[in-house]
């Protein structure tokens, strides 16, 4: 895999243009300002969790818990804060229309709602930066009690691994680095959360965005920053708890990154003594921006969660049956402390049966060269790009893209002895690069820039990219058959398929697009109805379905903030 990467520039907030006399949604880049959001794909649910021994506290360099509720965008500034989110707002019930309901400030979330995903069993979860934002079923509440309730570090005990002092989304290089800033910048706070997957009935896995894209020099307490939070929901108390945190990371011994190979008797004394990831093992994904958690019961995979982010197309945390299924990464986690070019001194976090790395796949990525292009000219060798869009296969398959490459892992990873890695068989160009590219230019316009993909019930793969559009995709050589959208718009934020094989699609002109793909019939639901509330017509940050719900399935979307009107939620549990 490749030792470095550059952080493609994915567009991540708004700014608003007249096009045809109407508001098309146009993106700018993630550094205009603490707000411009994250997420941008879809992903699938999620299912049962418990995979291996997680982390509760930040792992390492003391990210560790306790602290005001901060998030690090805030600077230490926020307060603690349960319940509900805003003391000025009146909560009332959500306007519901035609099957269709639409939830906001009135409903109890924040002006931001990166994610939303309900668990197996209704209950639905919104990742809205500051806090885990959580409510029942709508079906299980009366009108008025169908709110968000807010839980942040104070009230669920999630993770506090970002710091006072120094915001993530501004935090440069040098602020980061090992030499110049060897501590924390400050107390212990809460990293932004932007990305959700709803689980087995009553829990949940939160991702955070933390300091850094690609850093190997960053200083440790950096490094550490992120992973993962498992949480538990008790609806019926109104409680969210963290169960514990998961730290993403390789242990020390294993990884030369001199030469990015695994050890072996004869490769280590090729290794430097100093090689970072030898001595400290390798931590690459910094910032989760999706997960998709394993909803195949009765599979030995149900309950593998995946993610993807920065540097990283898939990363994963197994389930409690990881090593009976042949995973050998915990047997590095034991080694640590005798592993050849490894510090010992740093095994101790990564083998906390809490707090550790236990049942961790760290990362895979479809890194390319110049040898991909037939005119060798170089874009690489190691552009890792950043991942929106994961989707897991019927057959449990994971698939990414992180902009540049679609790949899928080896198997459908019931059997982890076998290795866990990208089929190289399986690395797609969807619209091919053009050899003759600036090599300096990091993103061309034949980039794939997917931003979202789904799997419908079938095993058809569609993919939604923010200038290509969509696209139904073949898994087995990645040939496309490109679809033209209904409505102003044709590039595409968001996508998901329900158990009906209906996709849901986001375009960029803020535009909820259904497709029937049995029937080939398209609809725009909401562009001419009535009473609908502006945030109907806001670009979705992810669209995420709860199968389990009858009579109908239930459609979340997670609308982006526009032009200064906050975003929110958006269900539809019609036919």
């Amino acid at each position: 895999m490749a030792r470095g990467g550059w952080a493609m520039k994915v567009a991540l907030g708004l700014s608003l243009a007249a096009c045809a006399g109407k508001q098309e949604q146009v993106s700018v880049p993630p550094d205009a300002g603490p707000l411009a959001g994250s997420d941008a794909g879809a992903s699938d649910g999620g299912a049962d969790p418990d995979g291996g021994g997680g982390a509760v506290a930040a792992a390492g360099s003391g990210a560790g818990d306790g602290g005001a509720d901060a998030g690090a965008p805030d600077a230490g500034t926020g307060t603690p804060d349960a319940g509900t989110p805003d003391a000025g707002v009146t909560l009332a019930p959500p306007v519901t229309l035609d099957g269709w309901t639409f939830y906001g400030a009135q409903q109890g979330l924040p002006a931001e709602t990166y994610d939303v995903s309900a668990d197996e069993g209704g209950n639905v979860y919104v990742a809205g930066g500051d806090a885990v934002y959580a409510k029942a079923p709508a079906a299980a509440l009366a009108p008025a009690k169908d709110t968000f309730a807010r839980f942040d570090a104070a009230a669920a005990g999630l993770t506090q691994n970002c710091f006072q002092g120094l915001d993530p989304f501004t935090a440069t290089e040098a602020d980061l680095d090992r030499t110049a800033h060897p501590q924390p910048p400050g107390a212990p706070a809460l990293c932004r959360i932007v990305s959700v997957g709803g689980a087995a009935a009553g829990k949940a896995i939160a991702g955070f965005w933390a300091y850094g894209t690609d850093g190997d020099l960053n200083a440790e307490w950096a490094k550490d920053s992120g992973g993962l939070d498992v949480l538990a929901f008790d609806a019926a108390a109104g409680k969210l708890t963290r169960t514990r945190h998961v730290y993403v990371a390789t242990a020390p011994g294993v990884i030369c990154g001199a030469f990015e190979q695994t050890s072996t008797p004869s490769a280590t004394p090729t290794c430097q003594p100093w090689d970072e990831f030898m001595l400290y093992g390798r931590r690459k994904l910094h910032r989760v921006y999706r997960i998709a958690v394993n909803h195949h019961p009765g599979t030995p995979q149900y309950g593998d969660v995946w993610m993807g982010g920065t540097h990283v197309t898939l990363s994963a945390f197994f389930n409690d049956q990881a090593e009976a299924r042949g995973w050998y990464g915990n047997g590095y986690i034991r080694s640590c402390p005798s592993a050849h070019g490894a510090d010992p001194a740093v095994c101790p976090k990564f083998a906390d049966p809490v707090t550790g790395a236990w049942n961790v796949f760290e990362h895979e990525h479809p890194a390319f060269n110049g040898t991909t292009y037939p005119d060798g000219v170089v874009k690489g060798p190691a552009q890792t790009g950043e991942t929106w869009a994961i989707a897991l296969a019927p057959s449990g398959q994971p698939w990414a893209h992180n902009g540049l490459r679609l790949g899928g892992m080896r198997g459908d990873t019931s059997n982890l002895g076998i290795g866990v890695a990208m089929d190289w068989n399986l690395v797609f160009d969807l619209w091919p690069d053009d050899p003759k590219a600036d090599p300096t230019v990091l993103t061309q316009p034949a980039d794939d820039d997917v931003q979202a993909m789904a799997f419908c019930p079938d095993g058809a793969l569609w993919v939604g990219s923010r200038t290509h559009g969509l696209a139904r995709v073949s898994t087995s050589d990645g040939s496309l058959a490109a679809y033209g959208l209904p409505g102003g718009g044709q590039n595409v934020w968001a996508l998901a398929c329900d158990r009906r094989d209906q996709l849901w699609i986001s375009t960029d002109w803020g535009e909820i697009v259904r497709y029937d793909t049995h029937a080939g019939a398209w609809s725009l639901p909401l562009a001419a109805k009535a009473g609908v509330p502006e945030l109907a017509h806001h670009v979705a940050w992810s669209i995420q379905v709860d199968d389990w719900s009858q009579p109908n399935p239930v459609v979340y979307f997670a609308m982006r903030s526009l032009h200064g009107a906050p975003g929110g939620v958006v269900a539809y549990a019609g036919p």
